[in-house]
């Protein structure tokens, strides 16, 4: 819950005035479906990704009247090692790695990014897992 809540909320604070001050300030915050659809053994998880998620929405709808864009990413699951560590009989190969996934975050970055205050998910990221 540190980690998941008040590390975003400490970035919130130490970085708001610099994207706000920059011409194209953008924020992302990478989510997960966990915080939306809670399964067993993963409470603790998926409170910290909630909490986190209602921070960067409250957030983003103080900022609505500003040039700065902040938004949720959610990847949805992916071959990593922390993944496989958490799903031990899942097969990966099935799973994108998340190089294949880095363009939809950084698209979020640009200067072009119009969209605020969304969750946005990777393509072909369906039901949680």
């Amino acid at each position: 819950m540190a980690a998941g809540v008040g590390a975003a909320l400490r970035l919130i604070r130490t970085t708001a005035p610099l994207l706000q001050a920059a011409e194209a300030g953008r924020a992302v915050f990478v989510t997960d479906a966990r915080a939306r659809a809670p399964r067993a053994y993963w409470g603790a998880y998926g409170a910290a990704k909630a909490a986190q998620e209602h921070l960067v929405l409250s957030w983003a709808d103080e900022m609505r009247r500003t040039r700065l864009r902040i938004n949720l990413f959610e990847p949805g699951p992916m071959a990593t090692r922390l993944r496989r560590l958490a799903y031990p009989g899942e097969d990966q190969a099935a799973l994108p790695v998340p190089a294949t996934l880095t363009p939809a975050l950084v698209a979020l970055c640009l200067p072009e990014e119009t969209r605020h205050g969304e969750i946005v998910r990777a393509q072909g990221t369906g039901s949680p897992a």
